[in-house]
């Protein structure tokens, strides 16, 4: 609820378009960025996730689907997290009904991987808005 109240506070103070909210969250904070997209879509316009693939048999995609986008990169020099993991993730998403877009980050590490795929981050999320 903290990072609710943040978020709110901080719109509120700078005149933020809350239809363009997003969350981005890299490795463990992965899961907690799905976890408040799931628990709070209405706040959300997209999450992008960074090298962070859950387990997601049981995870509730309805609750993305319509609502929120979903990015999921992984660079493919990640020795930490398989990236395979993500795109299994991303498949799931997708065939859940979520609009997904899955990057490959050539080059990209674990940590590193969602610092040299700004650009199309960015772009991912000016294309989007609730």
């Amino acid at each position: 609820l903290d990072v609710l109240n943040v978020t709110d506070l901080v719109s509120e103070e700078y005149g933020v378009d809350t239809s363009r909210v997003y969350l981005h969250g890299q490795n463990p904070s992965g899961s907690g960025a799905l976890h408040l997209g799931a628990k709070y879509p209405d706040r959300f316009a997209a999450l992008v996730i960074s090298s962070a693939p859950i387990v997601f048999d049981s995870y509730p995609w309805d609750r993305l689907k319509g609502k929120v986008s979903l990015m999921v990169i992984h660079g493919d020099q990640d020795t930490t997290n398989p990236i395979e993991a993500s795109r299994k993730m991303a498949d799931a998403a997708k065939a859940a009904g979520v609009e997904t877009v899955f990057g490959t980050v050539p080059g990209g590490t674990h940590l590193e991987a969602y610092l040299t795929y700004a650009s199309q981050i960015f772009d991912f999320l000016d294309a989007r808005r609730k």
